[in-house]
């Protein structure tokens, strides 16, 4: 999947959030995006999910326009993956029903072999019946990943997953989720506003500043 983000601008109210922003990612591509609290990083995640509108500037997805001031593609339509800072499971589902959510247009017997097989990846099966007020903090993470990873999407969005998690833990999950999206192709736009993580995932960064403003990617 090819996303191109174009000159975006968004502001909330009065406050600007973000300007001037542009960037190609090619099929597979990992991309890094770093910046202070309020550069706004996951502002940007969001308007490429489609969850805000941007203010300027355009987003394309395999050349398809997704996004301008007013419109959005639906966010469900984009065959895109996001993980959030948070695991987002929800509480009244088992392990198993949130990794299974997103496979409704499957088959019983399919999206049960897909659910199977990331929790064996992910090593995860035994907490198949719990539900996420039973389980720590690190095994909800993977529980989200699983669910995000399930529908096989092209391009996954990451949200400082791994912030709180214990240096082994982070390391373990952080090899993982490089390992899994290089083997299947899939592209990566992952926030973080730790340097050294993002060292880890890509030498390729979209620098932002408390200014709204990028550095680090040229356009196109």
């Amino acid at each position: 999947m090819s996303i191109v983000v174009d000159n975006i601008a968004k502001k909330y109210g009065r406050v600007l959030v973000m300007r001037e922003i542009s960037f190609k990612l090619a099929q597979s591509e990992f991309l890094v995006v770093i910046g202070p609290s309020g550069s706004g990083k996951t502002t940007l995640l969001r308007l490429i999910a489609g969850l805000e509108y941007p203010d300027e500037g355009e987003i394309f997805i395999n050349d398809r326009k997704v996004s301008s001031p007013g419109y959005a593609f639906p966010p469900h339509k984009r065959n895109l993956g996001f993980v959030f800072q948070t695991s987002a499971l929800w509480p009244h589902m088992t392990v198993e029903q949130n990794i299974k959510f997103g496979l409704k247009g499957l088959s019983k017997k399919e999206s049960n072999f897909r659910v199977q097989e990331l929790m064996e990846i992910i090593s995860i099966n035994h907490l198949q019946g719990r539900y996420p007020d039973e389980i720590s903090g690190g095994e909800a993470r993977r529980v989200a990943l699983a669910r995000s990873l399930a529908p096989k999407p092209h391009c996954l969005l990451m949200d400082e997953p791994l912030s709180n998690l214990d240096a082994e833990l982070k390391d373990n999950l952080l090899e993982f989720i490089i390992n899994t999206l290089k083997d299947s192709g899939t592209s990566l736009i992952y926030v973080t506003h730790d340097l050294k993580e993002g060292e880890q995932v890509s030498s390729r960064k979209l620098l932002l500043q408390n200014n709204s403003r990028q550095s680090g990617v040229p356009f196109p």
